[in-house]
């Protein structure tokens, strides 16, 4: 079987390729199917954002004689991509980190869409926040990270969890030359309950350090993504409750998380990382994919309509939009990393219909960056 594994470039994170490719080789690296012979085919897809894509999976497709892709994709191209696995009737496993909501145009039968959820989880703190704090929401974003349906998957939470206003502040482009004083002003003069500071990577440290020392820290409460409450971001005199949701945490202690986390550990002395989750569930989607024949089926997302995998994180299963959610029980426990003591405890929130969430995007335009998210 050969199998193509299509990863990109990310400026963020330099070992994304790398960590993705050790976590499927340990996903694959069982007695359930050793079988049969897999052969890796990897090539890198750059930001995977333009019409490149197409023609980079095309030729291995014709050349390789691929039976399944794992391919990320960003929105610029994914329905072209759809399309064209559509067209030769091959398995796409389309990969994010779930930063845009799938639409039905970039569905088919020959497509599944595989991530970590960030949407789902966004709307999930906004429905959270809502509950435990009401009132008005402030979404403070990078220029970058504002470019997904992340900040209104946070509103529309916010709002079904009977919040009232959701206003915004964008960070410039040039954001190593401005100052985040503009924003603490505006949360001093306008006084909201929450915040939610959507930021990443380097954008994220600094509005935490910036945070830190301003007038307004322990202020409010800030809800946001676990791209910031990573450990070695966190600022020990931040006077503030800081959480994050999402469907998975490396501090669970599920036996699951910890089993799986120590084997990663042993066996590439190295602490996994959020792509080597992704890669790991790649290779637990390809071992369910199998038919009878031994090669994937064609009609993928179709196929996993009625099938889960077992993940670290719980059970995942796939609405019929072929896109990834956390199946109950699982989803009522998504991961609160809580900055005090970075430890995920179970949540209480309402049990999410996911669909629903995408058939109101159908409604949104499709966000402006052509990248997947991180993948800069």
């Amino acid at each position: 079987m050969k199998v193509g594994l299509m990863l990109p470039n990310s400026d963020m994170f330099p070992a994304l390729s790398l960590q993705f490719v050790n976590g499927f080789k340990m996903g694959i690296a069982d007695d359930t199917i050793n079988h049969i012979k897999i052969d890796l085919v990897i090539e890198k897809l750059g930001q995977a954002a333009d019409d490149s894509v197409l023609n980079i999976v095309e030729k291995n497709l014709l050349q390789e004689h691929l039976d399944i892709v794992f391919s990320f994709c960003g929105n610029a191209v994914l329905e072209k991509l759809t399309k064209r696995f559509t067209a030769f009737k091959k398995p796409l496993v389309h990969l994010d980190l779930g930063g845009n909501l799938v639409r039905k145009s970039q569905g088919s039968p020959f497509v599944l869409h595989h991530h970590l959820g960030i949407c789902f989880s966004a709307y999930s703190a906004g429905y959270r926040a809502a509950r435990k704090w009401g009132g008005n929401a402030l979404v403070a974003t990078s220029f970058y990270d504002g470019g997904y349906d992340i900040h209104k998957s946070f509103e529309k939470g916010f709002k079904d969890g009977g919040g009232s206003d959701v206003w915004y502040y964008v960070s410039p482009n040039d954001y190593k030359n401005h100052s985040l004083d503009p924003l603490f002003e505006l949360i001093d003069n306008n006084k909201p309950s929450v915040l939610f500071a959507l930021y990443s990577y380097k954008e994220g440290h600094r509005f935490l350090s910036e945070f830190n020392d301003s007038k307004i820290n322990g202020s409010l409460p800030i809800v946001t993504t676990p791209f910031i409450t990573n450990q070695n971001y966190m600022h020990d005199d931040i006077n503030e409750e800081v959480s994050s949701i999402a469907s998975w945490s490396f501090n669970d202690r599920t036996s699951e998380m910890t089993k799986w986390k120590k084997a990663y550990s042993d066996h590439y002395n190295d602490e996994p990382s959020p792509f080597s989750l992704l890669g790991f569930e790649s290779a637990q989607i390809l071992k369910k994919s199998i038919g009878s024949n031994g090669t994937p089926v064609s009609e993928i997302g179709s196929h996993f309509i009625t099938e889960a995998i077992n993940s670290p994180r719980g059970k995942l299963r796939y609405n019929c939009y072929h896109e990834v959610f956390s199946s109950q029980p699982e989803w009522n426990k998504i991961r609160i990393d809580e900055a005090e003591n970075h430890e995920a405890v179970p949540s209480d929130l309402m049990t999410m219909d996911t669909e629903k969430l995408n058939e109101y995007f159908e409604n949104q335009p499709i966000s402006g960056w052509n990248n997947p998210y991180i993948c800069t």
